[in-house]
């Protein structure tokens, strides 16, 4: 008999206790600011660990009627065939308990078969007749047990059932026949949760039970299946009565049987079940020592072929995991897994008890990642429970503990990587789960919880108030519904408090951080000392403490939380993720504390508590990162020579969280959206390192913070040159999984990438199970690769040494803008670094350009390439103000650094100007530093006059990929040009661009027919532009169309075609062979985002990462009437350096081209006339 299965929920923190047999929370704990707000505590998961308390008494049964039927009935057959059968069914009999040992299957199918052939040969009112129907009943049972055919229970239960009705209490074996009809009704009641099923099985096994003598050799196996059925109703009903006759009878019927006993294991194991469904109830310890060497016992004395054997191991599993839940033993989670892992291995595929076994261990894998963060693990039980929940058909009545703790798990992966598709997943299993738990049963208070604490996880990250609503309702449904008894309830108090904190913070009511204290007050009352979930319920009462003082200014709420937090962290073992947000909420309370009290004292210790929750490693890479930012701000407010020391290592650990927090297995969108979270910790970290001197230092952490995304994906594509020389087969794999990786628009895709063994199929798993395992894969092969000798540092972060050779055509500047300071780190050949402090640069003065830039552009009305000339309204004052943002950027940042490296410039010039490239960050990546100038008189000075200025996102697209690589091609050979001068279909509003014409035109004097595919109008589809780019791939790309810029969602920032919009997205996800230059004759393809500088996601740089050495874009529309004109000079002049001088020169030939438009644009004017115009060409990469 297959007894119990309950469930657990947990919320949504990261210090959870998952109890699987037991609904236990762990604490709530306060989050880091900004986003500081009162937790659900994890407990709600609601156990749904399936206990099986076996009951194999019926072929043992059978075997004592087989011989009593050779002894004692009296029947005469004369025919010789009759009497052979019945031999031969009378031998198979005897044989049955060989199966249990052997786990012959044959044995059972032959014992079946002979005992129907007996069965059709002796007549309807044959004596032997109830002794073969019971027999075969015991049979069919027998192999319903190891395969699971439903059939086999159902003709088992009425071949018993007429056994039954067949003989009176007179009868010797009416006990035997009661008895194995009740087992049968019971497992069936395990199988599909019908109650019928357990009332007559009680009272059918009760009355075997009366009919049976004490000291008769079955009565101890009646006595134990009695306690079977009492403790399966108690599980349904929640009765204690029930729960207390179960072990009195199982222990009555374990102390009757001898140790040498064959049922001895089987009582053992029940006796087991209901002691630790007693600790579940009291928590009393003892039980659960008890519990375990009674598992462990039975275990012990049944043999691996043993049909009960997958059950028994499952079991063990259970108490060592309800142990570990208790103390917190990391062997006992272990010893769970290890032992649940086993059960599942000895039990055949489509077992009826694979889904009670799948989740078992799903519970028990999804406890283990509560202790250790791993994220395999996570998945893992996903994985498992996913298909428990599949296995198990909704009429069941194990279904709602199942779809809770799937929802848990999901849940759990929410909290961790923040996919809102996971919570709403949990959502929706557990209010399934709700609903399919009828109200007063005693599991329905667990799975409220559980619902209530998905809804207050999404309301945190939605902030939709309906969401805060229903949690509150769930709570106050399952604090209601229990006594103060009940070893749940202060997990519900504790949730509830939290959803009146919540509203607190919404509505600044009062009296509802009134009522979230007072629930907190409650919880931590009922909840025994040393409990593993009291640390977490003494930080949610100092957490909401600590939101009342602001309110009431009533200092013992400050210096109770401080109390009620030191405590939690005595109480929290080291290296538990909890620690991390314990130290945070203390340090936050102390730092209250300082302001009050101005001592050194408190300002010391609540740095110390930041760093502490830094140097956390179990705690979330988030919470980590945000507590090393409030150290290192710490540092920047109380400078000095201690605190200079630290700041060093304080971002050096910094900048190592970023790729974690940033996450590679997030997909690109996401990624980013974080990375605008992590603000300008790369820029505070180069101000420090250039305040120490140290350069290089500077310039390798601003290269790994800004592109932190852009870096990922330029690596994803690097060639891998010498890798695929000498080690061929792991450059495949790393390019397969790095284009899996590096593809923006996945979600569901069909087919596999495998290579090995390895396999990655996104069609059986969700998005983020899928991104997840791709990392896993990627990581473990950078680390195969870097055991390989000339691979230690393959795609570590880059030392200064090669990120060096970014200069080889000329000074590269990068710009650091911070609030300490404002510098210039110049990268000269070979390797040096000259530093020019921007003295009259301030972090003020840079967002006050920027803003007089959006505003001029505004103004401009320069939204959209037009044929109509470029917008005059306002056009003075448009003018006098981007004149003005010039004329700053030349006196307080470009001419400070000209002045500063002109002995450098002089070097790199013989002929020619010489050329820069620029790496700004912060608010100086949209400012156009490559026309800085004074344009107050016509004879001011001009960078344009000194320089030929190129940008580049990151050093890395500058870095040639191996030695022999060389910067630019010697030819200039075929081009690709997409044109579409009127607007297409889709879009009707756009402009149109009869310009194109002429710019197409104007491309064609520059190349031959043969060496130039034009996709123009209709031709220019998406797919035709992808196919184009795959067939024939070309060393220029041109591109005559509108491009527009998403900054909500950069990925989409697109060119518009004929048939739609060909996005960013579309382009990172191609594959395409590396290209000299694109040119992208379109609007808006080199702005940034605002609100994300250090990335620059635009067009221009998504060409570069694409895989083009050199792109041309602009900073805003551009005049119809001018792209022909840039288009026509720009390829001219490549052409001729490339005839003249061997070499392609993007970059001067767009230089000479924009001085020809300006000069044509200048004629009898100021030059400051028409800056709208001719400053917007850009050129990035090489």
């Amino acid at each position: 008999m297959n007894l119990r299965e309950d469930g657990k929920k947990d919320a949504q923190d990261q210090y959870r206790r998952r109890n699987s047999k037991g609904q236990v929370d762990a604490p709530s704990l306060v989050a880091p600011p900004p986003t500081s707000s009162p937790r659900v505590s994890p407990e709600p998961r609601e156990s749904t660990s399936r206990l099986d308390n076996d009951n194999d008494v019926q072929i043992k049964s059978s075997e004592r009627l087989q011989v009593g039927l050779s002894s004692d009935l009296d029947y005469k057959d004369t025919a010789q065939n009759i009497g052979q059968t019945l031999e031969m069914a009378d031998r198979n009999i005897s044989l049955l308990k060989q199966v249990e040992d052997n786990r012959e299957l044959e044995l059972v199918e032959s014992a079946i078969t002979n005992i129907q052939a007996a069965m059709e040969l002796i007549t309807g009112d044959d004596p032997r007749k109830p002794v073969y129907l019971t027999n075969l009943g015991n049979a069919l049972k027998s192999r319903f047990d190891r395969l699971g055919n439903r059939e086999d229970l159902e003709r088992a239960i009425a071949l018993q059932h007429c056994v039954v009705n067949l003989t009176s209490d007179s009868h010797p074996h009416k006990p035997i026949f009661l008895n194995n009809l009740g087992a049968s009704l019971a497992t069936r009641f395990h199988h599909h949760g019908t109650l019928e099923d357990l009332e007559l099985a009680i009272t059918l096994i009760s009355h075997a039970v009366d009919l049976t003598p004490d000291g008769h050799s079955d009565k101890p196996t009646y006595l134990k299946n009695l306690g079977d059925a009492f403790e399966a109703r108690f599980d349904r009903s929640g009765e204690l009565e029930d729960l207390q006759k179960a072990i009195a009878l199982e222990h009555r019927s374990a102390s009757l049987i001898p140790d040498g006993h064959p049922e001895k294991p089987s009582c053992l194991n029940t006796l087991g079940n209901a002691f630790l469904r007693r600790f579940e109830r009291f928590d009393n310890f003892e039980d659960i020592e008890n519990a375990i060497s009674l598992h462990r016992h039975a275990v012990d004395l049944t043999p691996d072929g043993h049909p009960m054997k997958p059950g028994r191991l499952s079991n063990l599993g259970n108490t060592f995991e309800a142990r570990f839940d208790r103390i917190g033993d990391l062997s006992d989670i272990e010893n769970a897994i290890t032992f649940k892992r086993r059960a599942i291995d000895l039990s055949p595929k489509g077992h009826p008890d694979e889904a009670k076994y799948l989740h078992n261990l799903g519970n028990a894998i999804l406890t283990r990642f509560d202790r250790h963060g791993d994220l395999d693990d996570l998945e893992d039980a996903i994985d498992v429970m996913r298909r428990a929940v599949e296995l198990t058909p909704n009429d069941q009545y194990v279904k709602p503990g199942r779809l809770t703790a799937l929802g848990d798990a999901l849940e759990a992966r929410f909290l961790r990587l923040g996919e809102v598709n996971d919570i709403d997943s949990a959502i929706l299993y557990k209010r399934h789960a709700v609903e399919l738990t009828p109200d007063g049963h005693h599991r329905k208070p667990g799975h409220l919880s559980g619902l209530g604490s998905a809804f207050q996880a999404r309301f945190n990250k939605g902030k939709d108030t309906k969401d805060l609503d229903n949690a509150i309702t769930a709570h106050r449904q399952a604090v209601d519904a229990v006594l103060d008894d009940h070893p749940r309830k202060p997990a519900y108090l504790n949730n509830l408090g939290s959803s009146f904190a919540r509203r607190f913070e919404h509505l600044h009511e009062l009296d509802d951080l009134h009522t979230s204290i007072t629930l907190a007050q409650h919880a931590v009352s009922l909840t025994p000392h040393g409990h593993p979930d009291e640390p977490g319920r003494l930080s949610n009462l100092a957490h909401f403490l600590s939101m009342r003082y602001p309110r009431t200014r009533n200092l013992d709420d400050l210096t109770n939380a401080i109390a009620l937090w030191r405590r939690a962290l005595d109480l929290t073992p080291d290296g538990h993720p909890s620690r991390g947000h314990l130290y945070v909420a203390l340090g936050q309370a102390i730092w209250v504390q300082y302001d009050r009290s101005y001592k050194i004292s408190d300002r010391s210790a609540a740095f110390e508590c930041f760093l502490s929750a830094a140097n956390s490693e179990s705690a979330p890479p988030s919470l980590r990162l945000w507590a090393a930012k409030r150290s290192a701000s710490f540092c920047w407010q109380n400078i000095g020579v201690s605190t200079r020391d630290k700041l060093l290592p304080i971002y050096e650990q910094t900048l190592a969280l970023i790729p974690q927090v940033v996450w590679l297995g997030h997909n690109i969108n996401r990624r980013y959206k974080e990375l605008s979270d992590v603000g300008d910790i790369a820029n505070a970290a180069a101000a420090a390192a250039i305040a120490a001197g140290k350069y290089e230092l500077a310039v390798e952490w601003l290269e790994e913070g800004r592109t932190i995304i852009w870096g990922q994906l330029l690596q994803l594509r690097n060639p891998m040159i010498i890798l695929s020389e000498r080690h061929p087969d792991l450059a495949k794999e790393l390019r397969d999984v790095s284009r899996a990786l590096e593809d923006p628009s996945n979600n569901f895709r069909d087919g596999s990438i495998s290579h090995e063994g390895h396999h990655y199929r996104p069609n059986t798993l969700d998005e983020v199970s899928y991104r997840t395992r791709l990392v896993g894969r990627y990581k473990s092969l950078l680390a195969v690769i870097r055991e390989k000798e000339g691979f230690e540092r393959f795609m570590l972060r880059k030392p200064f040494a090669e990120l060096a050779p970014a200069c080889l055509s000329g000074p590269v500047i990068v710009l650091n803008e911070h609030g300490s300071r404002c510098d210039a780190l110049v990268l000269c050949f070979p390797s040096r670094i000259i530093h020019v402090p921007l003295t009259d640069l301030t972090e003020l003065l840079a967002e006050t350009m920027r803003a007089e830039m959006v505003e001029s552009l505004t103004m401009a009305g320069v939204r959209n390439r037009a044929s109509k000339t470029l917008s005059r309204h306002g056009a003075g004052d448009s003018n006098n103000i981007m004149a003005r943002v010039l004329g700053l950027l030349w006196s307080r940042v470009v001419y400070p650094v000209l002045r500063a490296i002109e002995g450098e410039l002089s070097k790199c010039a013989v002929e020619d100007l010489p050329h820069v490239t620029w790496c700004p960050n912060g608010r100086l990546g949209f400012l156009p530093l490559h026309a800085a100038g004074d344009y107050s008189t016509g004879h001011g000075r001009k960078i344009y006059d000194s320089v030929v200025s190129s940008y580049t996102p990151s050093l890395s697209a500058l870095v040639p990929k191996s030695s022999s690589q060389s910067i630019a091609p010697s030819t200039l050979e075929s081009i690709l040009v997409i044109s579409q001068p009127s607007p297409p279909a889709f879009a009707p509003d756009l402009p149109s661009l009869p310009g194109v014409r002429k710019e197409t035109d104007a491309i064609k004097t520059q190349f031959s027919m043969n060496h130039m595919v034009h996709l123009d109008s209709e031709k220019a589809t998406i797919q035709a532009v992808l196919d184009s780019m795959d067939e024939r791939p070309s060393q220029v790309i041109h591109l005559a169309c509108h491009g527009v810029q998403d900054p909500d969602d950069p990925w989409k920032s697109a060119f518009v075609l004929h048939d739609g919009k060909l996005e960013l997205s579309r382009l990172m996800s191609k594959s395409t062979e590396i290209g000299a230059l694109a040119v992208l004759s379109a609007c808006q393809t080199a702005k940034g985002d605002v609100q994300l500088s250090e990335e620059a996601i635009h067009l221009t740089a998504g060409m570069l990462a694409v895989g083009y050495r050199a792109v041309v874009g602009s900073m805003w529309s551009i005049g119809d009437a001018d792209a022909p004109l840039v288009s026509r000079e720009l390829y001219s002049h490549l052409k001729r350096d490339i005839e003249g001088h061997g070499e392609f020169r993007a970059a001067y030939a767009l230089h000479e081209a924009v001085n020809k438009l300006r000069e044509s644009l200048t004629r009898g004017g100021s030059e400051g006339k028409n800056l709208f115009r001719w400053v917007p060409f850009v050129h990035f990469g090489l």
